[in-house]
């Protein structure tokens, strides 16, 4: 086992945003290793193997047990997770930070997670997740149930070991006026992640995802996002930032229009260094008359005149780099507390500067 143990440890977690002391779920490989104790009436915070015991019909109905293989492993498996559900009403003002750590070489680590709000709750979470050992496997299924004029903002910052493998399966359901922000980190090399979060959105829905992926080394990334908006003037909202390093990505989006007056938009920008491939596949679908979809797309590289201005200007070569990739990745994500945005722009910035 090659472990992130003690101090070690911690500093990864600080790199995500993350300490182990305000975790409301910190799994380390399959062991629960601390717990939130809530104080609050508002939230009910609870080990996925108790929420099966005493919520279980939350369970897979978001996602399918027999979706892919990854599903029916964490159905068939004996998984760790977390259930929070936020009580009717009320304002969850702190976020809710979890973590998952992977330490012991070929460990396959299964989670299910689900996040219910009842109706006009809002609540901020952030997860980490990060490895350091060998031949190492990630899978988890997500479920989020947003009840009426709920608003739930899901970031998720990875730190990948270089042998990881990592397949999310998430898919959330909004109800009417329900707004769902998810926001995706992962800077740093990984053997292969593939994740395809799907949201479902009744009328007056908004669902967005925000992207911000740096693949390095020989990295696979297959990203995307999918909404159905089924709800009348429901809107969604896909947007990526990518970066490939010598590296396969491919971005992926699906937006469809299912129901009148609804609106998406659909962006993907990429940047190739080295010898990267970057593959952008965005789809748009509509099944009524009265919906507005648009996508854009664009790949380039680091812009030369930017670079030398910057040289010119006294900064040496690879902080100069460093600059325009912290630019490049700068999403300008929307509908973040300050918190959250801080976290975020933290975790880009370490590594943006340990790219070169």
């Amino acid at each position: 086992m090659r472990g992130v143990h003690g101090g070690g440890r911690m500093n990864s977690l600080k790199q995500l945003g993350l300490d182990e002391k305000s975790a409301g779920k910190f799994i380390m490989d399959n062991e629960i290793v601390t717990e939130l104790k809530v104080e609050n009436e508002a939230v009910e915070i609870l080990p996925s193997s108790e929420a099966i015991e005493k919520y279980g019909e939350y369970y897979f109905k978001a996602i399918s047990p027999d979706k892919d293989k990854y599903t029916k492993m964490v159905s068939d498996g004996s998984v760790n997770g977390y259930f929070i559900r936020v009580k009717e009403g009320h304002t969850i003002d702190l976020p809710i930070q979890t973590a998952f750590v992977i330490t012991d070489d070929g460990l396959k680590q299964l989670l299910h997670n689900v996040i219910v709000l009842e109706k006009n709750a809002r609540l901020n979470i952030l997860s980490g997740c990060l490895a350091s050992a060998y031949r190492d496997m990630h899978v988890s299924v997500t479920e989020f149930y947003l009840d009426e004029g709920s608003y739930l903002t899901y970031t998720m910052i990875h730190n990948w070991a270089r042998d990881t493998e990592v397949y999310p399966r998430t898919a959330a359901m909004l109800k009417k006026n329900a707004t769902f922000i998810s926001n995706y980190i992962s800077l740093t090399r990984a053997k292969m992640i593939q994740s395809s979060p799907v949201a479902y959105l009744d009328e007056n829905a908004i669902a967005r995802f925000y992207s911000i992926l740096y693949a390095k080394d020989g990295s696979k990334f297959d990203i995307g996002g999918i909404a159905k908006m089924n709800g009348e003037g429901s809107r969604s909202e896909i947007i990526s930032r990518v970066i490939s390093q010598d590296s396969d990505v491919v971005s992926r989006g699906l937006i469809e229009g299912n129901a009148n007056h609804s609106k998406g938009h659909m962006e993907c920008s990429g940047l190739l260094l080295g010898s990267g491939i970057i593959h952008t596949i965005p789809e748009l679908k509509s099944s009524v008359e009265n919906v507005d979809l648009s996508h854009e797309a664009a790949i380039g590289k680091l812009a030369e005149d930017e670079l030398y201005y910057l040289m010119a200007r006294g900064i040496v070569e690879d902080e100069a780099k460093s600059l325009l990739i912290r630019g490049f990745l700068d999403v300008g994500i929307k509908g973040i507390p300050p918190a959250i945005r801080e976290q975020i722009d933290r975790a880009i910035d370490i590594m943006a500067v340990a790219s070169f």
